[in-house]
């Protein structure tokens, strides 16, 4: 078993067998060496990707190299949590007594109660990568369409990338979820020009594809509560997403004059 605990910056990470500090970012190999983790970087990666893919450049390094038997991803700020205890490894077998099941995080419902899941994305983000992740399923995963078309019209989804399960269906999702991330149509030149939390598109993307996928091949997922380490309810953390939200309006407001000059539309 093995559960990538993936960060970018020093963190205190649990003691508990077979969570591992597994570091992404420009400081990868010095944060691996002082905590004695893993790096996204050595063997078949795509590392050199991670401003754009985030933590599923963890995730695709475990794909690619690991053979473990259990699978998954927390990070260093959020982990699954059961009976007010981080969840360990004799009850991650427990639960995983079947392939076809997936530990996955609560449901995400706020700002979902008036919108989509589609009309979320495309409001807080860019609503063009989304349609190119459509299009490219449409042709090369027809079968999957109307899962799509279901998930993007519901009002959840299970976010952050956070997943546990056994080999098999691990490596089954990420073979899916990474053809079509790295061959959907998405304009990388215009997705590097913009600011650097947008700039995590296939991070943002594969939050909604998740439960595509579950739905698509009847997944059973266990929900469990995850625990956030950080406080984000804090004051400075709304005062963050505040200026996020302000800077993402500002910022499509300019792309739209652009498109609109070019005669290109949405």
């Amino acid at each position: 078993m093995k559960i990538a605990v993936v960060s970018h910056k020093e963190a205190e990470f649990p003691k508990l067998n077979n969570y591992i500090p597994f570091f992404v970012g420009k400081n990868a190999n010095d944060l691996a060496e002082k905590y004695h983790g893993l790096t996204d970087n050595t063997d078949d990666n795509i590392a050199e990707n991670n401003p754009y893919y985030s933590e599923l450049t963890a995730l695709y390094w475990l794909w690619k190299n690991d053979t473990s038997d259990i699978k998954g991803l927390v990070h260093y700020r959020r982990y699954f949590i059961v009976k007010n205890h981080l969840l360990n490894d004799e009850e991650i077998k427990q639960i995983l007594t079947q392939k076809n099941k997936m530990i996955v995080g609560q449901r995400y419902t706020k700002n979902l109660k008036r919108m989509n899941v589609q009309e979320s994305y495309e409001k807080y983000h860019f609503g063009r990568d989304l349609a190119a992740v459509k299009k490219y399923i449409s042709e090369f995963f027809p079968t999957y369409l109307p899962s799509f078309k279901r998930i993007m019209n519901s009002h959840s989804f299970h976010p952050m990338n956070m997943m546990i399960a056994q080999r098999e269906t691990y490596d089954s999702y990420c073979e899916w979820l990474f053809q079509i991330l790295m061959n959907c149509d998405i304009d990388m030149e215009e997705v590097k020009k913009r600011f650097p939390f947008q700039q995590r598109v296939f991070g943002y993307l594969s939050e909604r594809l998740l439960d595509v996928w579950i739905e698509a091949n009847h997944i059973e997922t266990i929900e469990l509560e995850t625990l956030q380490t950080n406080y984000p309810n804090s004051k400075h953390n709304r005062v963050n997403r505040f200026v996020e939200q302000r800077v993402m309006r500002a910022q499509k407001a300019v792309d739209k004059v652009k498109r609109i000059a070019q005669g290109v539309q949405k």
